[in-house]
Formats: structure tokens, sequence, C-alpha cells
């Protein structure tokens, strides 16, 4: 039926929207062949002289920054290495002549045992022409080799039901690969090879690397061999100097995205260039980033070097420095997966399989370390993808700013805060106790009780009359039923949006906001909060309902109430300096983002019931007295409807003049106390850092030198 009768079908409609969506892509694609293929290809055609003579570009690699921690300790820079690489415009554009040079190449690499560092190319097909077949990895629909298969495919325009003999035999017809002039291990090199070139887009604008770092020895005897059109050229490839350490801050580099190429290319970018995907290597690109040079070259008719001129220089990125301490960051790495191990030995189950932890300055809202677990390894990443990528546990998401967790009991330090401030309508002040007969009688329809009402191995069901401080030190929830009910969800939101709760804490990293429940607010499925009851601003004040927030915003929020009110940008970003030097480039401008006056009573009534629930949880005490310093804590212990509850955890410290504040998650980690571990851990590596040892010597605590390798739970290969 034509839709210009009855009006629209919602078919007719959806079949409308794809046809412009395939006609958008389409012109998308096109514009980016056109700039591959034409516009792009001016600076790298050979020119041609009328002796012969024949003059080209080539790159000349500039290093990218390197990434340091706040003590200037290495964490990332490069390391330089020799590379088998085609240029597509030196790379003979007759096939018979291009298959010599290939098989010259293979070759040289027998010769000197470089089979090894070939880069790994996923090609689909195992066999010897003609008897071949599909790998087991090409065919399963999570792993590259899948991926590429139908990629290239698409682009050479083959039917996907296309056999693995069919494949190979197109390849050989399209590179004038013959049976009869090569044997078979030649052949299935070859159309290994072309196939790998054309999948990855081999072009005026895309060189191809065949193998990656053989080594200076190799390099000069491939040189002397001289085989035209293969170039061995000197790169920068990212060091890690604590692999396994610190990945989803640091991120990972790249080829830059067929999507997002014009707005790289608009900034100066060549095709090839490497690029930050994720972490500080995205979040810092522009500082990070260096700027290629260009060498023009000139040979004769014969393909003799005649001239080599530097036309444009090189230009090094600038290296950042983080707020990070890399000996911290380890310790908190590892304390995450003792934790883990700690609580299946607590709980006799093995249920807890992930957490994280944020460790930050409360006076400017810098981060010292950030933990995620599982995790994974950048030094080997590509090799591990696959395995991480099937991980249960999503060893790729940083649970620290993306993880979302029900706060529990955390909550109740920022409620304590607002019942205070607010006593002019609450009329609670440090003093006032509120009576806690175990079940919360206000509403007779809904009557939320105390945890201790119901537990099964606390002796008393009630606690009796308590002020804020004893309530915040043994979580009474009938306190703060009522200092909820009092305040009003309004009030109380009011508070939880001046310490951060709900909303993005500016990190340069990718995070997710969080839920601040109350009206309007939206579910975890993404439903409207439509209808609001006084039962659920009772649930909210206990940090249940919807709140949902990511351990980073849990950090920033204790921050901010131990610092007194003021509330900063979270950051991971120091400074920049020119590439090897001092000279500053950029330094971080510390500016609040909001600020409450919190009271000398509210803060010190807070202060001292953190330090009361350290001193008075037997969990907590023990995992502390290795602190030599005074802890201020909360424990909460955040319910997850078909799981274990999580194990939440704050603290402080000192407890009466913060410098440090830690947030941990142990998802399915039984009891908030259990996460006190981890934090335990970094509280004591930090001030094992800053003790100075009275003989004068170095304290040997200072220095990341002597790290452990992890062990992230098979995540990392």
């Amino acid at each position: 039926m034509s839709v210009f009768k009855g009006g629209w079908r919602p078919h007719d409609r959806r079949a409308l929207a794809m046809a412009v969506l395939f006609g958008v892509v389409c012109i998308v694609y096109v514009g980016i062949l056109l700039n591959l293929t034409v516009i792009s290809r001016g600076n790298f055609v050979p020119i041609t002289a009328s002796d012969g003579s024949v003059t080209y570009e080539i790159p000349v690699h500039a290093q990218r920054g390197g990434i340091y921690d706040r003590n200037g300790v290495p964490i990332v820079t490069n390391e330089n290495q020799y590379n088998l690489v085609f240029y597509y415009d030196q790379f003979m554009h007759d096939s018979n002549k291009g298959n010599e040079t290939l098989l010259a190449t293979f070759q040289a690499m027998n010769d000197y045992d470089l089979n090894s560092k070939r880069v790994k190319d996923y090609f689909p097909i195992e066999g010897v022409y003609p008897d071949v077949h599909f790998t087991e990895e090409s065919q399963d629909r999570e792993t590259t080799a899948y991926a590429r298969l139908n990629k290239y495919l698409t682009l050479m325009d083959l039917s996907k039901d296309s056999t693995a003999k069919e494949i190979v035999s197109f390849v050989m017809r399209r590179f004038s690969i013959s049976a009869e002039k090569y044997s078979s291990e030649e052949v299935m090199q070859l159309v290994r090879v072309r196939y790998d070139m054309e999948a990855t887009q081999f072009s005026s604008i895309q060189p191809y690397t065949l193998a990656q770092d053989i080594g200076s020895e190799a390099k000069a005897k491939i040189s002397e061999q001289g085989v035209y059109g293969l170039w061995i050229e000197s790169s920068a490839v990212r060091l890690y100097h604590y692999p396994g350490y610190a990945s989803h801050i640091l991120g990972r580099i790249g080829a830059i995205y067929a999507e997002e190429w014009p707005e790289y290319r608009a900034k100066g970018y060549a095709m090839s260039d490497q690029v930050g995907i994720s972490g500080c290597e995205l979040a810092f690109e522009d500082l990070l980033h260096a700027q290629d040079g260009v060498m023009q070259i000139k040979e004769d008719k014969d393909g003799n070097r005649l001239s080599e001129t530097i036309t444009k220089a090189p230009v090094a990125g600038s290296d950042i420095y983080l707020t990070i301490d890399i000996s911290l960051q380890i310790e908190a790495e590892n304390a995450l997966a003792g934790n883990i191990n700690a609580i299946h030995n607590w709980t006799g189950t093995d249920e807890c399989d992930a957490g994280s932890c944020v460790v930050m300055k409360p006076d400017t809202f810098e981060i010292l370390a950030m933990a995620s677990y599982p995790t994974f390894n950048l030094a080997t990443f590509n090799e591990d993808y696959d395995q991480l990528l099937r991980a249960a546990a999503s060893p790729f998401t940083n649970r620290a700013t993306s993880g979302l967790y029900a706060p529990g009991s955390t909550f109740k330090v920022g409620m304590t805060v607002a019942a205070i401030m607010e006593q002019q309508t609450t009329h609670i002040t440090k003093n006032t106790t509120i009576d806690c007969t175990g079940k919360y009688t206000r509403f007779s329809d809904y009557q939320p009780t105390c945890w201790v009402y119901t537990s099964t191995t606390s002796p008393i069901h009630e606690h009796g009359e308590l002020t804020a401080a004893q309530a915040l030190e043994v979580s009474c929830n009938i306190f703060f039923y009522e200092a909820g009910y009092r305040l009003g969800i309004e009030k109380m939101n009011e508070y939880c949006k001046a310490f951060g709760l709900g909303e993005k804490t500016g990190i340069e990293l990718s995070e997710q906001a969080g839920t601040l429940a109350g009206p309007g607010c939206y579910t975890a499925s993404g439903d409207k909060v439509v209808i609001w009851n006084p039962g659920d601003t009772l649930s909210a004040a206990i940090g249940q309902s919807y709140n949902e927030f990511t351990p980073l915003q849990l950090a920033a929020y204790i921050s901010t109430v131990v610092n007194g009110g003021t509330r900063y940008q979270a950051h991971l970003f120091s400074s920049a300096k020119a590439f090897h030097s001092d000279d500053p480039v950029e330094i971080y401008d510390e500016e609040p983002i909001s600020k409450i006056d919190i009271s000398e009573e509210a803060l010190s009534t807070v202060k001292q019931g953190m330090k009361a629930v350290t001193e008075s949880s037997s969990t907590v005490s023990y995992l502390m007295s290795g602190v030599p310093v005074k802890v201020g804590s909360k424990t909460g212990t955040a319910q997850k409807t078909g799981f274990a509850d999580y194990a939440m955890y704050v603290c402080a410290a000192p407890y009466d003049d913060p410098e440090i504040v830690i947030s941990v998650c142990m998802e399915k980690g039984s009891s908030g106390g259990y996460s006190a571990y981890t934090a335990s851990r970094i509280l004591e590596k930090y001030y094992a850092e800053r003790q100075v040892p009275e003989d004068g010597t170095t304290n040997p605590y200072a220095s990341p030198a002597g790290y452990v390798a992890p062990d992230h739970g098979g995540a990392v290969g």
C-alpha cells in the first residue's frame, strides 16, 4: 500500500528512517574514501623527473609525550624499535614485482629468525592451498578475526557465504599469485599478507607494518640486502613501566577511527597517526600528541638513494604529570585483589569477584590512586583482548568511575551534617537524642526497622536513646529515618547536591553521574519516578531507595564534608611540561565548584562519630590497627536484589584533620567492614611513604621500584 493512503504505518516510518540512515552512512563513507584516495594523496604521490629520478616523501615520526606520576616517576614513556614497513607508493604497483618484494622480505625474516615479530594479522584461513578452511577463531562472532573477515568481504564486495577456498582464489587472481609459479607455502604467505594489507586498508596514507621490534642487528643485516620497497623504520612505542597497573587510568592508544578522522584531520593529524583511545591517553591527547616531520627522498631510475632531506622537523608531544602516586596505586590494586581473597575466607563463599577504590586529597580533590578489579595489562592488551572480552567480571569496566552502587550507611555521614545544619527545622543538635525502639512507628502503614531489630547476632534489638554521633557510630536506621522525615526529601537533596552526589565529579575520564533519589529521578531501568511517598524519603535517608553513586563520587562527597564544605573538580591532571624538560606548558588551576559552610558543630559531630566507628567495630579496628594515625570511618552494607550485599566503606585520616580520603566498594562483599581491608593497606602504605628514617637513609617505602607483578585473577595475560 502506498504510504500516501491512509497515513503512515509504523513499519513505513521505520523503513524510511533506515533508508535515510543508510543514505547518510553512504555519504560519509564516500567522503572519507574521496579524502583518502584523492584529496590526501597530493603530498605522497612520487614525482618522476625527466631523467627518470623519483622524489617522494615519508613521515619522520616524533615522540609522543610521556606520562609521569606526581613525584616525577615515569609510568608510560616511549621505547624505540625498528619495524619492517611498506609504503604504498614505494611498494610496486606491479603485482608480480610486489610479490617478489614480499618473498624476499619473508626470506630475510626467516634468515634472521624474525617470524615471531610478525604483527598479528587475524588471518581467518588455515591449511595449504587448495586444501584450506576457516580457523575456529574466525567463526566466533566475538573475535577480531571474525570482525575483520566480515569487513574484508564487504570491502571486496564478496558474498558473506564465501568459502575459505573462494577467498584464497580471489586474492590469488587479484594479485597474480600463480600456483604454477610459487610453491604452496609461498602462495599462502603471499595470500596472507595481501589479504591483511587490504583488510587494514593499506593506502597512500596508511603504511603497512609487517613486523615490529626486529632489533638493531637484524635491522643492519636486512638493510644490507637492499630489498626495494621495504622500509626499516624507527618508531616509538609505548613502554609501560608498571605493566598491569593503572590500566584504567592510563588508557590506550590506537589507530584513528574512521568516524573521527574528519575531526583529527582538521587538527593536522595524518590518517596513520596513533591517538588516545581511552583513559589519560585520550583525555590529554592534545598535549601528548606529537607532530611528525617529513623527509624528502630522491632516488635515481634504478632505485639508488641520491638524497634525504628533512623538509619539516618533527615536534615531540608534552609530558603529562598526573596527581597519582604510582606506589600508592600499586598498593591499591594489590589490596583489592587481596580483599577479594580475604572476603572469600571470611564468608566461606567465592561470590565477591569485583571491587574498586578511590584515594583522594580532600583539600584539592587530587586523585592519589584509583583502582578497579579485575583489570588488564596494557602491555599485552591485543594478545589478551578476546579473553578479556569474555571475562565474566568485565575487566574493561572502570568501576571507580562507572560502577553505580547504593551507598548504604555511608550516606549517613551527609545526613548527620544536614540534620544538624538545619536544626531550626529538625531540632537536632549534637546533643539531641532520638529513641531507637527497633521499629519506626511514625506511620501506621509503613514501619521499617533498624538493622539491629532483625539481627541474629546482636544481643540487643533496639539502640535506645542516641545522639547523632552515637547514631553514626552504631549506624542506627531509626535515628536517620527520623532525621530524614524532619528534613524532607527536598532539603536532604539540597545538601546531597552540594556534596556532589548524583552529579559528575568533572574527572577527565569517562564517568557516570549516578542517581540521587527523589521525585522526578530516574530508576536504573530508565523509568521516571512520578509518585514519591513519605516512606520513600525514609529509605533514601539511609542510602537506599534509588540512590546510586560511583566510588569516585563517594570519595568526593566525603572530601567535601571533612574539608568543611568546599567541593572541587576531581582531577588526575597536575601539569604538562615540554618533552623531557622542566619547562611548564600547562598547570592545573584549582577552582571550587561549590561551597557551603559546614558549621563546627556539624563537622565535629561527624568526625567524632566516624572515629567511633573505627574504634567500636571489631573488624574495622582490627584492620586499622597498623595505621599510625586515628582514622574516621563509615561502613555501608548496600542491598542488591538477587546478590549478596555490597560492602561499602569510606574513611578519612587523620580523623580530626584529614589529609587523605578513601572510598571502597567490594561487589557482593557481604559486610561493609570487610572493605576496610583495602583502605587499611592503602593507609599503611601512605604513611610508610612519609616516614623519614632517623639515620638519614632513603625511605624504601617511598619508591615503587620493587613492585611485584600483579595477580588480577586471570584477567591479565
